[in-house]
Parts: C-alpha cells; sequence; structure tokens
C-alpha cells in the first residue's frame, strides 16, 4: 500500500516512530535537535534506532540546517547508533511496524522544523515487500 503525504508531517513522522516494534532506521542530510528530541521522545523502551545523518560543516551549522545539540542527544541515547555520510542527499525512515510489516517514509522533508512545519514538502509511506526492500538496501 502507498499513502501519499503532502501535509501533517510531524504526526505521520511520530505516529510512524510510536507504531516501531524494535528497529528503526532514520537517514537525512539535515537534522534539528527539536525534532531528534521528538524521535527520541517517541521510541518504546526496547527499540534501537539507527540514524544515518549527513556530516555536518561550518556552513551547516551557521545556517542552523544542522544541529550539534541533535548530535550530542542521540550520542546520550543509550539505544542509538549513528553514522554519518558525506555525500548523503536520501530522506527515509524504516520501521518494523508493530504488526510485523515493514513500513518506510521516503520524502523530501529534512528532519528539521522548517521541513516538518512549513516548507512544501511530498513523501510517501510504503509498507510490505517495497519496505522491506528499502529496509535491505538502507541495512547496506
Amino acid at each position: 500500500m502507498v499513502t501519499v503525504i503532502k501535509d501533517q508531517w510531524r504526526s505521520t513522522l511520530l505516529g510512524l516512530v510510536r507504531g516501531t516494534r524494535k528497529d528503526l532506521v532514520v537517514v537525512t542530510p539535515y537534522f534539528q535537535n527539536k525534532v531528534i528530541e521528538d524521535i527520541l521522545g517517541n521510541c518504546s523502551e526496547n527499540m534501537k534506532i539507527r540514524f544515518l545523518l549527513g556530516s555536518t560543516t561550518k556552513h551547516t551549522m551557521v545556517d542552523r540546517s544542522t544541529d550539534h545539540f541533535a548530535i550530542m542527544r542521540i550520542s546520550q541515547f543509550h539505544r542509538a547508533a549513528c553514522k554519518f555520510s558525506k555525500n548523503l542527499h536520501a530522506k527515509v525512515l524504516v520501521s518494523d511496524g508493530a504488526d510485523n510489516t515493514r513500513k518506510a517514509i521516503v520524502t523530501s522533508a529534512n528532519l528539521t522544523e522548517p521541513g516538518l512545519e512549513s516548507n512544501a514538502e511530498i513523501g510517501v509511506m510504503l509498507d510490505g515487500e517495497p519496505a522491506k526492500e528499502i529496509a535491505e538496501h538502507m541495512n547496506k
């Protein structure tokens, strides 16, 4: 099934997080602490999160498209692992849903306040085989 996401980004994102059973993969080049706090605050106690984030630079710190407080927060969350990629452009979240069905969001939205609140963004939520294929790709 495919669901188009064109508004209500924060509630859709947090719904995916809350519906995760054990494993969540978060991929985004740009991220801010408020959104990372929202994700971590909605994790179940048994859930592990793997972040693949864009590399931070002086430019991304100055324009606030990335937030060093978010990196510090992730490093303090004992069930989170984090890697960085210099050439990252993908924005993907993959969840092993509570119903044992993989779910994935593929989107244009970064995990920033403008990405979730004010930018004109579009994305899709997938489940079943397409989400499983995305999960396998992200695990590589």
